[in-house]
């Protein structure tokens, strides 16, 4: 798995640095769209690999957020079956300890503590 991964990665990284040789011609990135006051003359490919960039990061930020429910409810399941863990464990010596017998005559199979 490990050698798939770096194979992908570095096709990727090759693909990428193709890409940015290929386009390195300028284009003229103008922020007030009434004025050209401010205009920025950047490469091609910074103006695409940033693009992704910054879509990856805010398609990543959606998927954290739509994932809030899940994680919540994740929570307090972990909460419940810690409760459950402490009540069986105390309804366990309550048994062995109300009927006088030691645990190993009860259930043979459990070591003697």
């Amino acid at each position: 798995m490990i050698a798939i991964r770096f194979i992908l990665g570095l096709l990727t990284t090759v693909c990428v640095a193709m890409f940015a040789v290929m386009n390195r011609g300028d284009v003229s990135i103008t922020w007030n769209p009434l004025s050209d006051d401010f205009s920025v003359i950047l490469p091609v490919y910074i103006v695409v690999l940033v693009s992704l960039a910054l879509g990856f990061v805010f398609g990543g930020f959606i998927v954290w957020l739509n994932g809030g429910r899940l994680r919540k409810e994740k929570r307090q399941q972990r909460r419940e079956i810690k409760i459950l863990e402490k009540e069986v464990g105390r309804l366990k010596e309550d048994k062995f300890q109300s009927s006088g017998m030691p645990a190993t005559e009860i259930f043979p199979a459990l070591p003697a503590k």
